[in-house]
């Protein structure tokens, strides 16, 4: 495998509390990323409006719907930034099991399953940019 391109870790994520109420990922002091919410009306005042969809009118079906999309939008958002910050402890962690398979595990007789390896190798190449 080649050397990583990435930012080293670790990442650190920041939810932002006030309006648009986006993400930033941190790496050694900087924004590495930096995404606005999907919540982005301005009738919220605070992250938690956003995520509660306050300020929508829930007796207006278009409203609500836009009310529910929000909800939907935000909370997934934020599920997808804190794996993005994780990325490289992941990646990490799985480089360090592959290694342990091929050295004292390996000689204790541990091995990962044939596909399982294929795909934690596939996956490495994938995080690194290169083709499995």
């Amino acid at each position: 495998m080649a050397d990583a391109k990435h930012t080293p870790g670790p990442w650190t994520l920041e939810l932002v509390q006030e309006w648009p109420f986006g993400i930033k990922v941190h790496a050694g002091g900087e924004v590495i990323l930096s995404q606005s919410a999907v919540c982005n009306s301005t009738k919220q005042e605070t992250r938690r409006d956003c995520e509660q969809a306050v300020g929508f009118n829930e007796n207006d079906q278009d409203a609500y719907f836009r009310a529910d999309f929000a909800r939907k939008c935000i909370a997934e958002q934020d599920a997808n930034a804190r794996l993005i910050a994780a990325a490289p402890e992941l990646l990490a962690v799985l480089m360090e099991a592959l290694e342990d398979e091929r050295g004292i595990l390996g000689e204790l007789g541990y091995y990962l399953g044939s596909e399982l390896k294929r795909r934690a190798e596939a996956a490495i190449a994938k995080a690194n940019g290169e083709q499995a």
